[in-house]
C-alpha cells in the first residue's frame, strides 16, 4: 500500500480514513493468514501421512485466536494391541523406540521378549496377557506440516496484507 499525502488538513484527513480502512481490515487479514497457513500445514500433513485412516482426520479450523491444524485419528483399543489412544499420536511421536522399552521394566515392558530374539518389545493387556510389538518410528507428519506453513509465512503475509 503506498501512501502519499500533501500538507494541507484535506490531504491529511484523505490519509487519516484511508489507514483507518487499512487498520479496521487488519483483524480480517491476520485471520486469514492463520487460516491459509493452516490449510498449507494440513495439505502438507496429509501427504506425509503414512496413515489413510488418519489422513482422513486431518483437518484446520478457524478459532477464536485464528487458525488451527489438527489429526485425531481413530483411538486404538487394547483389542487393537495398545492402550487407549489416538492413532495420529502413535504416528506423530511414535511408541516405543525400536529395540529399547520406552518406559523401562518398572511399568511392565520389556525389551526382546518374544521369545524369537525379535526387537520389540512386549506390553501388559487388560485381560492379564501379554502383547508384543516391534513399536513405530515417529513420522512427525504434523511437524512437517507445521515447518511447511513457517516456511510460507513471509510470501503469504505479503500476498495477503498487500491487498
Amino acid at each position: 500500500m503506498n501512501l502519499t499525502a500533501e500538507l494541507s488538513y484535506s490531504s491529511l484527513a484523505a490519509l487519516e480514513k484511508r489507514l483507518r480502512g487499512y487498520a479496521d481490515g487488519l483483524d480480517e487479514k491476520s485471520g486469514q493468514l492463520a487460516e491459509e497457513l493452516a490449510e498449507t500445514a494440513v495439505s502438507s500433513a496429509k501427504d506425509k501421512c503414512p496413515s489413510s485412516r488418519v489422513t482422513e482426520t486431518i483437518g484446520s479450523r478457524r478459532t477464536a485466536d485464528g487458525a488451527e491444524a489438527f489429526a485425531n485419528g481413530p483411538v486404538l483399543s487394547p483389542a487393537d494391541g495398545s492402550y487407549e489412544v489416538p492413532l495420529s499420536h502413535i504416528l506423530e511421536f511414535g511408541s516405543g523406540i525400536r529395540g529399547d522399552a520406552a518406559y523401562g521394566s518398572e511399568n511392565g515392558y520389556t525389551v526382546n521378549q518374544s521369545g524369537r530374539g525379535e526387537s520389540g518389545w512386549t506390553y501388559p493387556k487388560d485381560d492379564g496377557s501379554f502383547g508384543f510389538t516391534h513399536g513405530h518410528i515417529a513420522s512427525r507428519f504434523m511437524g512437517a506440516g507445521v515447518d511447511e506453513a513457517r516456511s510460507e509465512v513471509v510470501n503469504t503475509a505479503k500476498r495477503i496484507f498487500k491487498s
